[in-house]
């Protein structure tokens, strides 16, 4: 079984882009049914959506190559590779995205986004249970090690206490 998605497994449905599940068997399938991954289509720029069609598109991908692949610069391109893509290539990448934004990098890390994303779930209400699915913890304790809460959030417990 493939622990790296496979192109064909990418599949659009309406605005939204469904990765179907890559294996069952893992660690951290609390969920026992796989890696399904629901991304929205943002008007938000840049969206996620466009951003892997684009992606899907300027790489070529065979249906049946890994969508996450090694890339190798050329002087005049960027070629994929067969191989999957590194933790370290994924990183740098995306490094280079952030700094295109012009986004300190001494705050913002592959590891950021994420916290990022499991903050803002929790912040707008989503239920545990999804954005723990979605991001791929295996318990609440590690996923609760991403969430920062909201200064606004902390106080309330006072509040709260205060009546």
């Amino acid at each position: 079984m493939h622990h790296h998605p496979l192109v064909q497994q990418v599949a659009e449905v309406g605005r939204k882009i469904v990765v179907k599940p890559l294996n069952t068997q893992r660690t951290n399938n609390q969920f026992c049914n796989g890696s399904w991954v629901f991304i929205a289509h943002s008007d938000i720029s840049p969206c996620p959506v466009t951003v892997i069609e684009k992606y899907i598109k300027m790489g070529r991908h065979d249906s049946n190559s890994r969508l996450f692949c090694q890339i190798e610069m050329t002087k005049k391109s960027m070629e994929l590779r067969k191989e999957p893509m590194s933790y370290s290539q994924a990183s740098e990448l995306t490094k280079q995205e952030l700094q295109k934004e012009r986004l300190d990098l001494g705050f913002y890390d592959i590891h950021s986004l994420r916290e990022g994303e499991a903050s803002a779930a929790a912040a707008l209400g989503t239920p545990d249970r999804l954005f723990q699915q979605q991001g791929g913890w295996h318990s609440e304790k590690s996923k609760n090690k991403y969430i920062q809460e909201p200064l606004e959030s902390l106080l309330k417990v006072t509040k709260t206490i205060e009546g």
